[in-house]
Parts: structure tokens; sequence; C-alpha cells
């Protein structure tokens, strides 16, 4: 009698083996997943802000006015008659003296990947201003922010605000 008790156990002992190995694969696909959804959650948060660049750029585009309403323009225009350039100092009139909201937001992101010296990359983001009106709207905003109290943006903090040339620079430079 005692040896079929012991042929019992054994034979339970594929199906704990089976089982530990399917609580294992179990817990393995269970951490990927997790990492899986991580990436998913990091790509959606990516597309999202090239959405959101994507849309203030064309926000801008049609704050200055479409290319298309003008005759003449479409798919076999030449670029030079249709397209509008911040160095072609023939099509400034058409741009505002203003910065819209948009621009001064891209503004602001280019300040912040750039650095306050960088106009002429800070121009190039923002795709509408050339470098000179990039450096006097860099000033003003440097200003207004030492006006109001505000301190400098995050990434602005280390770098500081460009020195004016001038006497307040001499001062500095003591």
């Amino acid at each position: 009698a005692p040896a079929p008790a012991t042929a019992a156990p054994a034979a339970a002992s594929p199906d704990l083996v089976e089982l530990a190995s399917l609580t294992s694969l179990n817990a393995s696909l269970s951490s990927s997943l997790a990492s899986l959804r991580a990436e998913s959650h990091a790509l959606a948060a990516a597309v999202a802000a090239t959405e959101a660049r994507l849309a203030r750029r064309a926000a801008m585009v049609l704050a200055r006015g479409s290319a298309g309403s003008k005759p003449g323009s479409g798919p076999g225009a030449a670029a030079p008659s249709s397209a509008f350039h911040p160095a072609d100092k023939s099509r400034t009139a058409q741009q505002s003296r203003y910065w819209l909201p948009a621009e001064h937001d891209a503004f602001v992101e280019a300040l912040g990947i750039y650095g306050p010296k960088n106009c002429r990359g800070i121009s190039k983001h923002v795709g509408s201003r050339s470098a000179a009106q990039v450096r006097t709207h860099l000033q003003k905003y440097f200003q207004r922010l030492e006006r109001l109290g505000t301190p400098l943006p995050q990434g602005l903090r280390e770098v500081g605000p460009p020195v004016a040339p001038g006497r307040w620079a001499k001062e500095v430079g003591k």
C-alpha cells in the first residue's frame, strides 16, 4: 500500500512544474506589456507635441494670409512670387509689426533650444521673422521680464539675458 501513495505525488509533480512555468511566463509577459504601454505613452506624447508645433506653424501661415488667395499662385507658380522670406526686403511691408501669439510661443521655444545669443537660429525656428526682428523682440522680452519681476524661464537661468552693448555692458564687466 505505501508504494501507490508515493506514486501519486510523483504524478502531480509535472503539473506543478508546468504551473510554475506558466506563472513565470505570465510575469514575463506582464512586464513586457507594461514596458510597451510606457513606450506607447511616450510616443503619443511626442506625436501630440509635433501636432501642436504644426498647428502653431499653420496658425502663423494663416494669420499672414494664404499664398493661394493671389491669382497665379498654386502648384505651378514660382516660389519667389508666392513665398515670404524674412530676408527679402521687398516683402517686409506685408509683415505685421506685432508678434502673433503663435510666433511668440515659437520664439520662447527656440529661446530654450538655441539660447539668447543665437538670433539666427531662433529666426529660422520661428520662420517668419528676421534675425534683427528676433534680436529686438529678445531685448524687449527680457526688459519686460525684468520690469514685471518675473524669473527667467527654466532653461535660461544658467545662461542669463544677453548683455546689451554700451554703458550697461561696461558696468557688468567690472
